[in-house]
């Protein structure tokens, strides 16, 4: 621990974790400017064209529709909330990245997207060969690619962060 860096976000969505704890408990949108809210996990390049990288009936819905749930939102990184978390991967080149997601509930690790695999470096999500092939539900050919240790270190943080929770 003497030689790590570790960067704590309490919350992300502050203003729309006060709507999940005061009028709507399934609330997952952040409150932007319109007060109709964009979902913040569909905010990110990664799913922002959902459409382009996943096949139809993937599972997992984005919307371009502000009243929607899963509204992507206006534009690309359109929200400060998106921008923030952004900055401060790319600014402290964070190597492990785990997110508490209460919503769910669950600790999530690269990639989040689709199950993991450690053997095909050629199925990347930065690999276009597989636009609208990759289906989100695990179960089609397509898993997404992490390197053996990298997935071995995020599972054993992932199993203490969630150890240390149900302790609590």
């Amino acid at each position: 621990l003497e030689k790590l860096e570790v960067y704590i976000i309490p919350v992300v969505n502050p203003d729309g974790r006060e709507v999940a704890l005061t009028l709507d408990p399934m609330w997952r949108k952040n409150r932007d400017a319109t007060g109709g809210g964009v979902d913040l996990n569909r905010n990110f390049d990664i799913l922002w064209e959902f459409d382009v990288h996943f096949a139809a009936g993937a599972g997992v819905a984005s919307s371009t529709t502000p009243t929607d749930e899963t509204y992507i939102g206006s534009g690309l990184e359109s929200e400060a909330e998106t921008r923030n978390v952004k900055w401060t991967l790319q600014q402290k080149h964070v190597r492990y990245f785990l997110d508490m997601h209460a919503a769910v509930p669950g600790i999530f690790y690269p990639w989040g997207l689709d199950t993991n695999q450690t053997t095909d470096s050629d199925m990347a999500f930065s690999n276009p060969a597989w636009d609208r092939r990759r289906d989100g539900s695990g179960v089609a050919t397509y898993q997404e690619f992490i390197p053996p240790p990298v997935l071995t270190d995020h599972q054993a943080i992932a199993t203490a962060m969630q150890d240390a929770v149900r302790a609590a």
